[in-house]
């Protein structure tokens, strides 16, 4: 038996159960995507929404199989098809049950060209944070310009009362303002005091201590002292990229 057409039949039948299930709900979804920090952002934008009261998803699939199942809120079956067997009964019990957050989070992975435009179709996002685009997985699209393209097509599925966030430091994000319909804000992280700029949050004067990170966030009108006890630009890239997602939601 090839294993092809299984998987391809278990795509459309996850991707109409995921679509049934966001349906009903009718969330806010939040997409994010980019080649890197993906996982480290939506948990940081996740953790932020916890302490505004709000619930979250936690799993972080995010392939064609993988996002209809963070949806449903199920494992993967890897390899064994018992395992898929029960997943399948469970995804359309949970269609038609399963009662999501207002509010969730999703990571967006592309391998080729197409996979973001067909997981915005399951799950329509109104917010896209694009973490970066650089060298990792490239030989799949075939250059840099090229996979910026296929982030192109998720800004683009954005709606116009939206919101589009973008890593102002890696040229290859901040073009994509050009192709978005909807407004855009930035981030970014820097060792320095900067001058204001429209549109821009970032983390000025950050530094790394023996307990973590820490550093000024200025969204351009306020500047607020944080610290973090982790290590590593990346989470600070996070943590800014959180705090527009919650300026949007304005919980």
């Amino acid at each position: 038996m090839k294993l092809e057409p299984i998987k391809i039949i278990l795509q459309y039948y996850l991707f109409v159960l995921a679509k049934i299930a966001l349906w009903r709900g009718k969330p806010l979804v939040i997409a994010v995507a980019g080649s890197t920090n993906k996982t480290f952002t939506k948990l940081a934008i996740e953790a932020l929404l916890r302490e505004h009261g709000q619930n979250t998803m936690s799993e972080s699939y995010n392939t064609e199989i993988g996002l209809p199942l963070a949806i449903l809120g199920l494992k993967s079956g890897y390899n064994s098809y018992k395992r898929w067997l029960g997943i399948m009964f469970q995804a359309l019990i949970r269609a038609f049950s399963l009662k999501l957050p207002k509010i969730i989070v999703l990571e967006f992975g592309s391998n080729k060209s197409g996979d973001l435009n067909y997981l915005a179709k399951i799950a329509k996002p109104k917010v896209a944070v694009i973490t970066a685009i650089t060298q990792r997985y490239l030989e799949q699209f075939g250059g840099i310009d090229k996979a910026a393209l296929e982030y192109a097509t998720l800004v683009k599925n954005i709606p116009i009362d939206g919101l589009v966030i973008l890593n102002e430091d890696i040229p290859e994000v901040k073009k994509l303002q050009l192709v978005s319909q909807a407004p855009v804000k930035f981030f970014m992280v820097s060792d320095q005091d900067i001058s204001r700029q429209d549109n821009l949050w970032s983390v000025t004067n950050f530094i790394t201590t023996d307990q973590g990170i820490k550093g000024q966030l200025d969204n351009g009108q306020t500047k607020k002292e944080f610290s973090l006890p982790y290590f590593g630009r990346h989470h600070a890239q996070a943590y800014v990229a959180a705090q527009i997602v919650l300026s949007y939601i304005k919980i």
